[in-house]
């Protein structure tokens, strides 16, 4: 359709189209690059990412300025422009728009991409759904170029459903969604670390020392060494091994050992969601409130596993709305909501310290800890 009077663009999707495409990990930001001028790579994860930025823009804009709304209100961070605080469950969808080109008063910050989803209420009729995803390692395509044989084992577990219907017919009217993640992802990588003769020299040379206590205590026992002599003190320290220097250390110590680190961390994840619709005055005014939380927890494993530690991440959303039918042709709209982001990075760990980096090795720390965001809107429109 083309509209004269307006200069945006619109991609509207209702809940059979959104059904019916492929989302990445059951997310609705999988398909924003569908819309016209839309352009970039979309890191789309799931919806249990309270800090979502997508690598897209539009009209040569930066992704800065995309904003995100449900039901007319902004999820966008107040902290961070461009991020989403909160996937909704695409079962709880009822309309997706994307829009670029949009310059309204009431989209101040949206100077690139705005993002806007309608949710799900309940009918006369009770209805529903109910979906299961499963993938691993087995169903994944292997590459030729370069050659894979196998891939590490990893798995995702995703459940969703949804239901609603009639409390009170023509009058109360109640929507509900549900969605659990279990997942485990495969990872490798070659790391560096302390060889146990460069431990046996450090013990002689600095029996008391603070890094050779670290090293000794808390050793990168998770790395399977490949390459036992991998650098020399010479290699490492250069002209100053076996001088005073460099406290004597000899020339061909093996200093350095290089291997591989495999790993399976966890990802759990649960939404749900519930909404009630109430209309009066023979339909002409309607209240409705809704209410989203999402939690999720992260396995942080670590090469040296007496740092290994859980993150966990949570939000409450929140939207109450008020429409009233004042006249045949005058309609006022009032709508509050607010939502809370909460975090705490290795809730668990049982020793919390600065990072400490080890030159040309592996270092040792867990950092963080907890943070809170809490954001509000609210919006009165007369029509």
């Amino acid at each position: 359709m083309l509209d004269t009077a307006e200069s945006r663009q619109q991609l509207t999707m209702d809940q059979k189209k959104i059904r019916d495409l492929p989302l990445l990990n059951n997310s609705i930001f999988a398909i924003l690059t569908l819309a016209p001028g839309v352009t970039g790579l979309n890191g789309a994860s799931d919806n249990f990412n309270p800090e979502y930025f997508a690598g897209m823009s539009a009209n040569g804009a930066s992704p800065r300025g995309n904003t995100y709304n449900v039901d007319g209100l902004s999820i966008t961070s107040n902290i961070t422009n461009g991020t989403a605080n909160l996937g909704v469950n695409p079962e709880a969808v009822e309309e997706l728009t994307v829009e670029t080109n949009t310059f309204k008063a009431e989209q101040g910050l949206g100077s690139s991409i705005v993002v806007s989803v309608t949710t799900k209420a309940g009918t006369n009729q009770f209805h529903g759904a109910a979906n299961y995803w499963f993938t691993n390692q087995d169903m994944r395509a292997r590459t030729s170029l370069p050659f894979i044989a196998a891939y590490a084992p990893f798995k995702r577990n995703n459940v969703s459903g949804a239901f609603g219907g009639p409390i009170q017919k023509n009058k109360t009217f109640f929507f509900g969604a549900v969605e659990l993640l279990r997942q485990t992802d495969a990872q490798l990588s070659v790391e560096t670390v302390e060889t146990p003769q460069f431990l046996a020299w450090a013990q002689t040379a600095f029996p008391s020392s603070l890094g050779n206590r670290l090293l000794r205590e808390y050793p990168a026992s998770a790395v399977q060494i490949t390459n036992p002599a991998f650098r020399t003190a010479q290699q490492v320290i250069g002209a100053d091994c076996g001088t005073a220097a460099a406290a004597n250390i000899p020339c061909a110590l093996p200093m350095l050992a290089q291997g591989t680190w495999s790993r399976a961390p966890r990802r759990n994840g649960l939404q749900y969601s519930l909404r009630g619709d109430r209309y009066f005055r023979d339909g002409k005014d309607r209240v409705f409130g809704s209410f989203i939380r999402t939690q999720s927890d992260n396995n942080n494993l670590v090469a040296r596993p007496f740092f290994e530690n859980n993150s966990d991440r949570y939000v409450n959303a929140f939207q109450a709305n008020y429409t009233r039918a004042m006249r045949p042709t005058l309609i006022n709209e009032f709508a509050a909501s607010g939502n809370r982001v909460q975090g705490f990075n290795g809730f668990d760990a049982k020793l919390r310290i600065p990072t400490i980096s080890v030159a040309g090795s592996l270092g040792m720390g867990v950092g963080g800890g907890l943070f809170v965001q809490n954001n509000w809107n609210w919006r009165d429109v007369l029509t």
